[in-house]
């Protein structure tokens, strides 16, 4: 599933899920700066298009607007969570394929690793059993 979120956005949202699960539901933006953008560096003319895309996206809702600015307050929605869970599951996922991907690009290095760890097993296993057999007194 392709992700509508470029780099800045992913991490405000995964900003906005932190706060949700510690319980801060609501933001006044314009006290809450620091808060809410930590050390994120994005423009403020970029952070109204962002919020106006998380309000688009269900992140965030309930936005309130005054004079001195859009999106003076609004709520963090639970989709910040499950779209920080889904960043998540992607990130293992591009972890799991790239482990996949240098298997098939180096078959030998992969074929030598398992080796190595097949005899690394076969090695526990003879342990084991010659260890269980001197317990049972077959062997001395």
């Amino acid at each position: 599933m392709p992700f509508p979120f470029n780099e800045n956005e992913e991490v405000f949202v995964k900003r906005l899920a932190e706060l949700y699960e510690g319980g801060k539901l609501s933001i006044v933006a314009q006290e809450e700066n620091q808060l809410l953008w930590g050390g994120q560096e994005v423009q403020p003319n970029e952070r109204e298009s962002m919020l106006a895309k998380m309000e688009g996206l269900g992140v965030i809702c309930d936005a309130q607007h005054v004079g001195g600015g859009p999106y003076y307050r609004f709520n963090i929605d639970v989709k910040a969570i499950e779209y920080a869970r889904d960043f998540a599951k992607r990130e293992q996922e591009d972890y799991v394929d790239k482990i996949k991907n240098t298997i098939r690009r180096k078959p030998i290095l992969a074929g030598a690793i398992l080796f190595i760890s097949g005899l690394t097993l076969l090695a526990a296993c003879v342990t084991q059993v010659a260890g269980a057999l001197k317990v049972l007194g077959i062997i001395k």
